[in-house]
């Protein structure tokens, strides 16, 4: 049987959240923040660039560790695949027409387009859906969909005895 109930949120995020838990000690393992992960050599090109953008982004939040490095490179690699999944089927449409055997030529001698049997989808919604479906997961995982980011708050020094939290700002002026 699995675990339950949903993950544990990360220390450093409910410190950025401003929740209270966030200053428990707990038995969690601190990540390397100073250091920005290097995309792995096995990242496609394209991949590299998404990864590079996000890797500042995230590392210049403090949220992104050495050890974040195959889940920053995973998004990034279904983040393209989903992008070119997309590609085609705006070029292609979504469905395409199976027809049945030719009934002969036309004058030029090319072939007639049969009868249409049916109208089938292509393989391509398909993965372009379940890739989204994976990309959500990531995006909340690392923080990268604006619910997620929604419950961060930034504590600005010497903003007020608070740490810079106005709900809490005027109960410690």
């Amino acid at each position: 049987m699995g675990k339950r109930g949903p993950p544990k949120t990360p220390s450093t995020i409910l410190q950025l959240r401003g929740s209270p838990r966030g200053n428990r000690a707990t038995t969690e393992p601190k990540a390397d923040t100073k250091t920005k992960p290097k995309p792995p050599a096995w990242l496609r090109a394209d991949a590299r660039t998404v990864y590079q953008a996000l890797s500042k982004q995230l590392h210049g939040m403090g949220v992104l560790g050495l050890t974040d490095q195959v889940a920053l490179a995973r998004y990034a690699t279904v983040l393209v695949r989903w992008i070119e999944a997309e590609a085609f089927l705006e070029k292609h449409g979504q469905t395409w027409l199976k027809r049945g055997r030719s009934p002969g030529k036309d004058k030029l001698g090319r072939r007639k387009p049969g009868p249409i049997l049916e109208t089938r989808i292509y393989p391509q919604v398909r993965i372009a859906k379940s890739l989204s479906e994976e990309l959500t997961k990531l995006e909340d995982r690392l923080g990268l969909s604006p619910s997620a980011r929604a419950n961060l708050v930034a504590n600005v020094p010497g903003a007020g005895g608070a740490g810079g939290d106005p709900r809490k700002a005027r109960h410690f002026a």
